[in-house]
């Protein structure tokens, strides 16, 4: 969302952000379903899964067992 706010060279507004937001679609984290937000959708899952960020900035699911 931030990422594509800034390649508009939009300032930071939440009307703004939310519509930066709105325009992800097929985002996949790895660690679940494909997330996509839009106009009517803003709920990325029904799910929550623990996670956590590697070394390298990447996603790691936390075996919660």
């Amino acid at each position: 969302g931030f990422k594509v706010l800034e390649k508009s060279g939009k300032p930071l507004t939440t009307e703004n952000l939310i519509n930066a937001l709105e325009q992800i679609n097929g985002l996949d984290l790895g660690i679940g379903p494909i997330i996509t937000f839009g106009p009517s959708r803003h709920q990325a899952s029904n799910r929550v899964w623990g996670t956590v960020l590697d070394k390298e900035a990447r996603y790691k699911e936390l075996d919660m067992e």
